[in-house]
């Protein structure tokens, strides 16, 4: 199971990620 911090953590992580793939296919 998860916690609620841990949730949080991969929340960000996949935003991060997400923008740096949207960045990388605009340019």
């Amino acid at each position: 199971m998860y916690s609620y911090e841990d949730r949080m953590r991969a929340v960000q992580l996949y935003i991060k990620l997400g923008r740096r793939v949207k960045a990388t296919i605009r340019q």
